[in-house]
C-alpha cells in the first residue's frame, strides 16, 4: 500500500481525511456523544431552513440525523464549508473554530474559518488575520464592505468582480470618512488625506491611484465587461481583498 499524496493545498476538493477530521469535531462539538437525543429544540428547523430542505425528510433523532448529514456533507469543499459555517452559527465556541482551523492547517486546506464564523480562501495565516481586522474596524461602512467582498468571493458561483469592487470601496468609503466627504471618490479623498493629518508614503499613494483606476476604467470592474475583455481570476479577487484590508488598517494605524 502506498502512501497517498497530500496536495499542496486544498483549493478546489477536500480530501477524505479533511472530512473525516470535520465530522470528528462537529461530533465533538455539536453532536457532544447523546446518540438519543433530539434534535427538534435545538436546530433542526434552523438546518432545514438554511438548506432549503424539507424539514419532514430529516431525522430528529441525532444517531439519524448525523447518518443523513455525514451523506450529505459528501467531498464537494462548497458542501463540507457550508456546513461549518451554518454549525458556527449554532456554535459560538472559540475552541470549535480554533479545532476547525487546525484540521484545515493540518490537511494543507486553501481555508480558514474567521472569527465571525465565515469559511475563507486565504491561503496565508497573516493574510486571514488582515482581512479579519479590517472587518472589525471602528467604521461600519469600511466593515461593510469588507464583509460583502467575503461574501462574493466565496459564494457558489464566485462574484469575484464585484468582490473586487467591494473591497476597493471599502478603502473608498474609510478615506471619505478622513476627509469627512461621504461624496469623494478614492482618486479626490486620498490627495486630501494630508489636510487631515494622514501622511501616507508617494509610491503608495499612487499605487492605489493605480488599483482605483484598474477597477473604474471603462473595461473595469466598475463597469460591465465588454466582449474581449479578460474577467478577473480568484488571484485577482484574493489579492484586492487582501490589499485593501491591508491598506485600511494601515490607514486605521495612522489615524491614531
Amino acid at each position: 500500500m502506498g502512501i497517498e499524496p497530500q496536495p499542496f493545498l486544498q483549493k478546489d476538493s477536500v480530501s477524505e481525511k479533511l472530512k473525516n477530521k470535520i465530522w470528528n469535531i462537529l461530533c465533538i462539538y455539536i453532536f457532544r456523544g447523546d446518540e438519543h437525543g433530539t434534535l427538534a429544540s435545538r436546530f433542526l428547523s434552523k438546518y432545514a431552513y438554511y438548506f432549503g430542505l424539507n424539514k419532514d425528510t430529516l431525522s430528529g433523532y441525532i444517531y439519524g440525523f448525523k447518518r443523513q448529514l455525514y451523506e450529505r456533507l459528501g467531498k464537494e469543499r462548497y458542501s463540507v464549508y457550508n456546513h461549518i459555517e451554518f454549525f458556527c452559527r449554532i456554535s459560538n465556541s472559540d475552541t470549535f473554530i480554533k479545532a476547525l482551523n487546525q484540521a484545515l492547517t493540518e490537511e494543507n486546506s486553501n481555508y480558514r474559518v474567521s472569527e465571525e464564523g465565515l469559511v475563507l480562501p486565504i491561503s496565508n495565516e497573516k493574510e486571514l488575520e488582515t482581512v479579519n481586522e479590517a472587518t472589525t474596524s471602528p467604521y461600519a461602512p469600511v466593515n461593510k464592505h469588507i464583509q460583502k467582498a467575503i461574501s462574493l468571493f466565496k459564494n457558489e458561483p464566485a462574484d469575484y468582480a464585484n468582490s473586487i469592487k467591494e473591497s476597493i470601496s471599502a478603502v473608498e468609503a474609510l478615506c471619505q470618512i478622513i476627509i469627512e466627504d461621504e461624496n469623494a471618490t478614492l482618486g479626490k479623498a486620498i490627495k486630501k488625506l494630508k489636510e487631515k493629518g494622514v501622511i501616507i508614503p508617494p509610491a503608495l499613494e499612487e499605487a492605489f491611484n493605480k488599483l482605483y483606476g484598474y477597477t473604474s476604467n471603462a473595461g473595469g470592474i466598475r463597469h460591465a465587461l465588454s466582449e474581449g475583455d479578460t474577467p478577473p481570476t480568484f488571484d485577482d479577487a484574493k489579492y484586492m481583498l487582501v490589499s485593501c484590508s491591508a491598506f485600511v488598517n494601515y490607514l486605521i494605524s495612522k489615524m491614531i
